[in-house]
């Protein structure tokens, strides 16, 4: 649960955790305003990490679409 909790205080919607070799290693995550799907690693994850990669991503969709 504390995984979501980092997930939605960044801003994006928690959907699971991947489990690779039985062991949790990414978390997914939903961006509600580009319906866009992540995969955060779970080590070292933080609120900023999420912010920053929602950020970027939003960049990346605003600049396509003013092309």
């Amino acid at each position: 649960m504390f995984r979501a909790s980092i997930i939605e205080k960044g801003g994006a919607k928690f959907d699971g955790i991947q489990k690779v070799k039985g062991k949790d290693k990414f978390a997914l995550a939903t961006d509600p305003q580009t319906f866009s799907t992540y995969y955060f690693p779970i080590k070292g994850l933080t609120k900023k990490k999420v912010q920053n990669r929602l950020l970027e991503e939003r960049k990346k969709i605003s600049f396509e679409l003013s092309d």
